[in-house]
């Protein structure tokens, strides 16, 4: 909060891009509950808003899908002209996450495998395969799910970050700002860091975020564990900071 409060008194321009798998609103209510409200920033973008802008223009597989996810993000295609179903009947895969934050991908094999025989394509509305929580803790995210589907031979078409469709959806928000003027911000290699470079922008990596145990060995910071990093992602930020 008070850094977004020195770049907005600066007069900067901030587009927040999250891979969360609910609509853009959605995610602004929680923000405003932790205090940040439309006053710190100019728009929010995420996978979940990309996913509903993708499937009300452009998808053509189907109608019916078969849902995986919680039930707080059960009403993502809510609006449009797509209707719940069961596996068998479904044309595609709606996957949002896991359904509850203790369960483990083992739990979704018989399901993923049924799917795979029946040909049925996957939606992933949120590339991310693990979040961090305030307290440390580690949950399973969507992406874990796709990569078990991909890892069978299915076919997954993924939403939000690294992918461009999302950083189009940001860069056009912007007014009147160059990308080769856009920093982007954020904790993960495989998703903040390789988009940005995917898209040709700078970017800034927070190394007390998801990699903070792989880059703080013993609690120091390890240069040689950020080159490892950025050799196994591709991908090398402009810049590290500890903490926003």
């Amino acid at each position: 909060r008070e850094a977004l409060v020195q770049v907005r008194e600066q007069k900067k321009q901030v587009v927040i891009l999250s891979n969360a798998p609910r609509r853009a609103y959605r995610a602004g209510e929680v923000l405003t509950s932790l205090g940040l409200d439309h006053r710190f920033y100019d728009h929010i973008i995420t996978s979940g808003e990309a996913v509903f802008a993708h499937m009300a223009e452009h998808w053509r597989g189907g109608r019916r899908y078969y849902y995986i996810g919680p039930e707080k993000d059960e009403d993502l295609l809510d609006g449009l002209d797509y209707a719940r179903s069961g596996l068998t009947q479904c044309d595609f895969l709606l996957n949002t996450g896991f359904e509850r934050d203790d369960q483990k991908l083992k739990e979704y094999r018989a399901t993923l495998n049924a799917a795979y025989g029946l040909g049925k394509k996957m939606i992933c509305a949120n590339p991310d395969r693990v979040v961090v929580r305030k307290n440390g803790e580690k949950l399973g995210c969507a992406g874990m799910i796709a990569d078990a589907y991909e890892k069978l031979g299915g076919i997954v078409q993924w939403f939000g970050k690294p992918y461009r469709e999302v950083y189009a959806l940001c860069l056009k928000r912007f007014d009147g700002i160059p990308p080769a003027s856009v920093l982007a911000i954020g904790d993960s290699f495989e998703t903040d860091i390789a988009g940005a470079a995917a898209m040709g922008l700078d970017s800034v990596l927070v190394t007390g975020g998801i990699h903070k145990e792989a880059l703080y060995p013993g609690g120091a910071f390890s240069r040689e564990a950020f080159g490892t990093l950025c050799q196994q992602h591709s991908a090398t930020p402009n810049w590290c900071i500890e903490r926003l």
